[in-house]
């Protein structure tokens, strides 16, 4: 039962970040959930889990998508993903959980340091695609690498979140399809969707309300800080097993 409540709290917390900054969720949930059920069982759970959030937020702000560069980091993402389920087969769960939170946490430190990169383009696009299809089907952390890439082009708020979402909605199916073909969606995978899938509901309707009243300054500073929790706790208990 407690592992169950542990499953429903950290997707619910993940969720609402989400929703109310267009990414973050498998930053969150991805090592902390390593700690409850397994690093491979985290990563394939939440991939099954919070594309719902992103189809939630196109269906109201789809007009808002940027095609060109979404379809570019997808096509380059396909690319990369095969590199992504090899690591997650050969890698034990352990040494993925460690390799998790220190993505987490070097990721971390590029976005609050407001690292960017110089010019954007579709070479760059390409390049971010590739880095993230990787990451999709190994640690389940694709957000930074598209954060850091859209942010380069200086899009504004609805635009960005828009854009972040579609790219995360098409990795997602296209993870799902991998992890299957791979067999890694097994009863434990399924079980986090089924446990999750209430909390990213209720969470996902709270963060729709709050996204136009939270002070975003002060909602930067508490993910950052949650990210870095959340990865240091994880990172210990890959360390101390």
């Amino acid at each position: 039962m407690l592992e169950l409540l542990e499953i429903f709290a950290v997707v619910g917390l993940a969720s609402l970040i989400q929703v109310v900054s267009g990414f973050g969720s498998a930053l969150v949930a991805v090592p902390l959930l390593a700690l409850v059920v397994g690093a491979k069982t985290a990563v394939v759970g939440t991939t099954l889990l919070f594309p719902l959030i992103s189809l939630r937020i196109l269906t109201r702000s789809h007009a808002d998508v940027r095609l060109r560069a979404a379809s570019t980091i997808f096509a380059a993402s396909l690319l990369g993903m095969p590199i992504g389920l090899v690591v997650i087969s050969v890698v034990d769960d352990r040494a993925l959980q460690a390799v998790i939170a220190v993505v987490v946490l070097l990721f971390t430190a590029l976005l609050w340091l407001g690292f960017t990169l110089p010019e954007h383009g579709p070479a760059a696009d390409i390049g971010v695609g590739f880095a993230s299809g990787v990451l999709a089907t190994s640690t389940g952390t694709t957000g930074p690498p598209l954060v850091i890439a859209l942010q380069a082009r200086g899009l504004e708020p609805s635009p960005f979140r828009a854009t972040l979402s579609a790219v995360f909605l098409a990795q997602s199916v296209a993870s799902i399809v991998a992890f299957a073909i791979a067999s890694r969606i097994d009863s434990e995978a399924i079980r986090v969707f089924a446990v999750g899938l209430p909390a990213l509901v209720v969470s996902t309707l709270a963060g729709e309300r709050a996204f136009s009243k939270i002070e975003p300054a002060r909602f930067r500073l508490l993910v950052f800080g949650l990210l870095c929790a959340s990865a240091a706790v994880s990172l210990a208990g890959a360390i101390i097993g």
